[in-house]
């Protein structure tokens, strides 16, 4: 009978731990949005390097740009206070993964892209507002097409959202993505290139006696 009480308490508290962590972590959800773009150089081997450039929007110290971020960090690296982020979640700050087409099997397959990504980013910190209370920052990160692929997808998704940033409710994860594709353009000869877009992180509208924000 004893044991089977231990048991029960046992399970209880592993259920209780696991809502505490999936309360806390949304607590912690501080993305505002972003976007993601791409573009495609062909080496010298004939071989093309892809770059991809994403802007990232966060609540003023909550980001990459790290604690006691201001616009005194406008123009600087964060190699030194993105770490101080991902220390108690390595996803804090987001997933990298790439989907392609497996050219055995013909079907689409994920590629998990985290290590690539952090061994050899370049961030910035590019604005901020202290009024606001918000900061922005721009990530690039390069790799080589693989060979015998025409396209494949990028993908930037995390977990939460800004609370009470979006009309959904409960948590809501984040998910950008980028369509690379290889193919030659017929009027340029060239590879395409994939629109680029900046926006502050958020537009705050007040209609009536009400306010909204708008990513």
């Amino acid at each position: 009978m004893i044991k089977v009480m231990v048991k029960h308490v046992l399970i209880i508290i592993v259920i209780l731990a696991s809502v505490l962590q999936q309360h806390a972590r949304a607590e912690q959800g501080q993305f505002y949005g972003g976007s993601m773009s791409y573009k495609m150089d062909k080496q010298a081997n004939g071989t093309n390097m892809v770059t991809i450039e994403l802007i990232t929007g966060w609540v003023l110290g909550k980001g990459p740009c790290g604690p006691g971020c201001s616009r005194r960090d406008i123009g600087r690296s964060t190699r030194s206070t993105r770490p101080l982020m991902t220390r108690t979640y390595l996803d804090y700050l987001g997933n990298y993964t790439s989907d392609y087409v497996n050219r055995s099997t013909g079907k689409w397959e994920t590629r998990d892209m985290n290590a690539l990504v952090l061994s050899t980013y370049n961030e910035t910190v590019i604005a901020v507002s202290e009024h606001e209370k918000w900061e922005q920052d721009i990530l690039h990160f390069s790799f080589i097409m693989p060979t015998g692929t025409e396209k494949l997808h990028i993908n930037f998704d995390g977990e939460y959202w800004r609370k009470n940033f979006t009309l959904q409710r409960g948590t809501v994860r984040w998910h950008l993505q980028t369509r690379v594709s290889a193919a030659v353009r017929s009027d340029t000869g060239k590879t395409n290139q994939s629109p680029r877009s900046f926006a502050k992180p958020f537009y705050r509208q007040g209609i009536s006696l009400r306010e909204y924000l708008f990513a």
